[in-house]
């Protein structure tokens, strides 16, 4: 299948208790405008023996998922990186008391396969997300859209065994936004 599409990212709050991992808080990241999922160590650690290879064992190592959006709200990013609203007032302060905390963040892909269009969820189970960098232009002649990008580290859950991510397909976007949500804790 073709990918021709992403729409409703999603995140929520992880926690995970002797094996058993909970969502709370869902909220919309905001409106999907780019993803891009990096993996690492998924080259197989080989064993060699008898002069030639015997074995090979393909780990997850990790990754980052970097997601382009329309807008990063304050009150998302104040959920998403750890940050605190200032006393009376309504922004947010980055300090050196900031943790992100560990969310589990989904998403939805618009895909098409012989005429037949289907939407996967892709669920990341637990991502930190880093305080994102931003590039600003002044406005000329024509107007050129700006949008962030957020950065989060991919890691596995707390279960046994550990997961890191799962994908289904549902044959409506209704259908998979609600599996996405309720993946979520919703």
């Amino acid at each position: 299948m073709a990918n021709i599409g992403v729409s409703q990212p999603y995140f929520a709050m992880y926690a995970n208790s002797n094996g058993t991992t909970t969502y709370t808080g869902l909220k919309k990241l905001g409106k999907a405008v780019n993803v891009d999922i990096t993996t690492e160590g998924k080259d197989p650690e080989m064993l060699y023996a008898d002069n030639g290879p015997a074995e090979s064992l393909p780990m997850f190592g990790g990754g980052t998922a970097t997601m382009e959006i329309d807008e990063l709200e304050l009150d998302v990013a104040k959920d998403i990186l750890g940050l605190r609203t200032p006393t009376g007032e309504t922004g947010v302060i980055f300090d050196a008391d900031s943790m992100a905390p560990y969310v589990g963040l989904g998403f939805i892909v618009k895909k098409v396969h012989n005429n037949v269009i289907k939407w996967r969820v892709v669920l990341l189970y637990k991502c930190q997300f880093k305080v994102p960098d931003f590039s600003i232009e002044t406005q000329g002649e024509t107007v050129s859209f700006q949008t962030p990008s957020i950065e989060a580290a991919i890691l596995r859950d707390d279960c046994i065994p550990a997961k890191w991510s799962q994908w289904n397909d549902y044959e409506t976007e209704a259908a998979a936004l609600t599996a996405l949500q309720t993946d979520l804790g919703q």
